[in-house]
């Protein structure tokens, strides 16, 4: 979660795509244990994919110009208490992070959408927000 405040701070658009999935991972690694892949559901990978890109970039978008390139005044990040397992996967949502925004005014917001973990790993699955 520091290398995504830091990267927020500073504004950089690239380091904070590396820590979201990429086309390949997104393939690979989430879409074949994903819910949505999965009946009922059984969404399209090219559709998901298609949805959940467009929603994190507008996502990543609204996020830099809203927080990016000064500082966010990280408190801390809560994630739903139980996490989903999605096959290898540990997908951990709805998360939200405590900032400071005054001296006595701590604001809880969503900044970014489900983070999905994998032996160690997390990622950004999308950086959707309620901003």
């Amino acid at each position: 979660m520091l290398a995504f405040v830091r990267a927020l701070e500073r504004g950089d658009s690239a380091a904070l795509a590396v820590l979201a999935l990429d086309r390949a991972e997104f393939a690979w690694l989430y879409y074949p244990t994903s819910r949505e892949a999965l009946p009922p559901y059984d969404l399209d990978p090219g559709l998901m994919w298609f949805l959940l890109e467009g929603r994190s970039r507008q996502g990543l978008a609204h996020l830099l110009e809203e927080r990016g390139g000064r500082p966010l005044r990280y408190l801390g990040h809560t994630c739903e208490e139980a996490p989903r397992q999605e096959g290898a996967n540990t997908v951990w949502a709805p998360c939200v992070v405590a900032r400071l925004q005054a001296p006595g005014d701590t604001v809880v917001e969503r900044l970014f959408g489900a983070i999905v973990e994998r032996r160690g790993t997390s990622k950004f699955v999308s950086y959707a927000n309620s901003l």
